[in-house]
């Protein structure tokens, strides 16, 4: 019989998590992974050798698991069912921000207050003509306000004095970003030889682009009176994992089911409670739109400041609140439940519009994905805080990134965490099933891990989400037979290198 064993525990393989005792599975199969960081690719891939899996590639037939960018999973192999991937096939819904923010644009939506106004921008061949479309859609909004104001000469002035923000909707990591007070400062940004190209030259690239696009990009109003920390802004970034399902569990085919369908085997959506805080460095400016260092809290920009932190500028959950403490005093004592809770409700509502709209996202059987959610605090005024929990912040949601970098260099140390995190829930079980591990040996998952399910599709009971937490099952069941066929093969021809 296949042998499921501890570790050696000499093998002391998560300096953060001591205890833990990865599974060893006998005979060897494959995995496959990949990421461009390469902490986070040394990373994953040590966590699949803890479990005896050896590395191959993704055309290996005994190579069961990937985990890569999605421009590497093997798709077809996915619907063949014949390979685990990282990435679903469908997840534009989430990824591209045109397509994110068009599925909350209306006022009546129950996250509106997380909402950034956010206009798509077409694709362009000229700069002229993306100026010229820019200049379109704030006039627009310019009007919109006026015409709910009682002094359109004052609403005029504060839609036109915020600020705005365009990026690409295909793009992340903030590359093709610029921020600008008016068109007429857009305008500047695309001259020759302009202050702005000469001072910044990662912005200078990010304007060159967008001389021609042939995407769509987002114009998203900029987020006025930010939360800060120390007189500097930061984001938060949320990992969240989606676990894909079949997509034809829903409540109407259980109801004329005498035998509903299991749960598990509906796409579900986890949130790993290590949020970081990524802080800019150098202080809150507004109207300093040149200064990458104070808008741009992306931490692949903020590493290369001079004068560049780690341990102030990456700040955990808890120590965001203990400095937000220190800084804005005892009212801010539990504000991580705070963050919690605006997220799980902003990430749930996401979740459940896009797996509603055909095309957008389809977290299909034999596949998971991570997400990366950036949110940044917006600070309330006491007579301001409608949809707010508590009235000291509201969660503004910036984008939803594909292949994140799961903190693999911010926090190398977070990042071990949520890959064994990930590989408990939706890999491990697929090993044990298709090894044939006995139930009794299988040990609870739930509370070792530090995901919390806030979705599932088909349900609106958030409390569910709590309790009566149950595996998901990602693999169908001709993966199973197929994982199973493997198994046995490689046991039973342990010499053998061929597929």
């Amino acid at each position: 019989m296949t042998s499921y064993v501890s570790e050696d525990s000499s093998n002391k393989s998560i300096s953060t998590q001591p205890t833990h005792q990865s599974p060893t599975f006998t005979p060897s199969i494959s995995f496959h992974s990949f990421n461009p960081i390469p902490s986070t690719k040394k990373i994953i891939s040590k966590a699949f050798k803890r479990r005896g899996l050896i590395p191959s590639t993704s055309r290996d037939k005994r190579c069961l698991v990937q985990w890569t960018p999605r421009s590497r999973v093997s798709f077809k192999r996915a619907h063949s069912n014949t390979i685990l991937t990282s990435s679903f096939f469908i997840n534009q819904g989430l990824t591209h921000k045109d397509r994110l923010f068009a599925a909350h644009s209306n006022s009546n939506s129950s996250i509106a207050w997380a909402i950034p106004k956010t206009y798509t921008v077409k694709p362009h061949t000229t700069k002229e003509e993306l100026i010229e479309t820019v200049s379109t859609l704030i006039q627009c909004h310019t009007d919109s306000i006026s015409s709910k104001s009682a002094s359109p000469s004052a609403s005029t002035s504060a839609a036109t004095s915020n600020g705005w923000i365009l990026k690409q909707s295909q793009v992340n990591n903030a590359l093709g970003l610029i921020i600008f007070q008016d068109v007429n400062e857009l305008t500047t940004r695309f001259q020759p030889n302009s202050q702005f190209q000469c001072q910044n030259n990662n912005q200078d690239n990010a304007s060159l682009s967008y001389n021609e696009c042939k995407t769509k990009s987002v114009l998203q109003e900029y987020i006025t009176n930010p939360l800060l920390l120390n007189h500097c802004k930061f984001h938060i970034r949320v990992n969240v994992m989606v676990t894909g399902g079949d997509l034809s569990t829903t409540n109407q085919t259980e109801s004329k089911s005498n035998v509903p369908k299991s749960s598990s085997c509906k796409p579900q959506g986890f949130v790993h409670t290590d949020f970081v805080a990524h802080v800019a460095s150098e202080k809150y400016k507004r109207t300093d739109w040149k200064n990458k260092w104070i808008h741009v809290t992306n931490h692949g920009v903020q590493k290369e400041h001079p004068n560049y932190d780690r341990r102030t500028q990456t700040l955990s959950l808890t120590e965001l609140e203990h400095a937000l403490v220190a800084e804005h005093g005892a009212g801010w004592v539990g504000c991580s439940e705070i963050f919690l809770k605006q997220s799980y409700s902003v990430i749930r509502n996401v979740l459940t519009t896009s797996i509603d709209r055909p095309g957008d996202f389809r977290p299909m059987m034999n596949s998971f994905e991570m997400f990366g959610f950036d949110f940044v605090p917006k600070r309330m005024e006491e007579e301001n805080n409608e949809g707010n929990e508590g009235g000291l912040f509201q969660l503004q949601l910036l984008e939803v990134n594909g292949g994140p970098a799961l903190e693999g260099v911010a926090r190398p140390d977070l990042c071990e965490k949520i890959v064994e995190d990930v590989i408990k829930i939706v890999i491990d079980p697929f090993l044990e099933r298709i090894y044939a591990v006995q139930n009794e040996e299988v040990t609870e998952k739930k509370n070792e891990t530090d995901f919390v399910k806030v979705w599932e599709r088909g349900s609106d009971d958030l409390e569910m989400c709590d309790g009566n937490f149950v595996l998901p099952n990602v693999t169908s069941k001709g993966m199973i037979e197929f994982g199973k066929n493997v198994v046995d093969y490689v046991r039973n021809h342990p010499d053998s290198d061929s597929d």
